[in-house]
């Protein structure tokens, strides 16, 4: 049975589930914040002016809420992520 100070106006219970429930809870953590793609370029030789320099570039999805919310996921939960994205391929890449 809940507790009064654990109740909402409707009479669901609110907060935390107990540790021996926290399989069975039907709680969807909410992540409000930053996603990012973070570029990595590293060249395999020393760059020269005026000359193509060959190397390799690495994305790689990052931001901290977007951390945050895979970290959640990892633990058997489903988050429920809101962020900005841009309508361009950074945006694309994200999602």
């Amino acid at each position: 049975m809940s507790s009064p100070e654990n109740e909402t106006p409707r009479g669901v219970q609110s907060g935390f589930c107990k540790e021996d429930q926290a399989r069975k809870c039907t709680v969807q953590p909410v992540v409000i914040g930053g996603m990012v793609l973070d570029v990595n370029a590293t060249s395999s030789m020393h760059a020269n002016p005026r000359t193509t320099t060959p190397g390799k570039v690495i994305f790689s999805l990052g931001g901290v809420a977007r951390n945050v919310a895979d970290c959640i996921s990892k633990l058997e939960a489903r988050p429920f992520m809101i962020s900005a994205v841009g309508f361009d391929m950074a945006g694309e890449f994200s999602l």
